[in-house]
């Protein structure tokens, strides 16, 4: 798994709780010092997620640092079964 995918799943693992849990992008981009903007590009895997990044938005949405990283596996898990 490259790069730019390990992105694009974060990406889309961090909007899927986002979505799941009721939220927004202007709580969690004011939690991180970013813009919204800045925040739909992470959550498109076009930006990087920092290291600092990503323990605000863990800590700002109260989810242990592994939540996404153990979804993230998981998924590529079940990409590896089907192959």
């Amino acid at each position: 798994m490259n790069n730019q995918t390990t992105n694009a799943r974060l990406g889309r693992s961090i909007r899927a709780f986002m979505r799941e849990n009721g939220i927004n992008q202007t709580f969690v981009a004011d939690r991180l010092g970013i813009t919204a903007s800045t925040l739909n590009r992470i959550l498109s895997g076009n930006r990087k997620l920092t290291a600092v990044e990503y323990f605000n938005l863990c800590d700002a949405v109260r989810v242990d640092l592994s939540y996404f990283w153990e979804e993230i596996k998981e998924g590529t898990s079940n990409e590896q079964a089907t192959i």
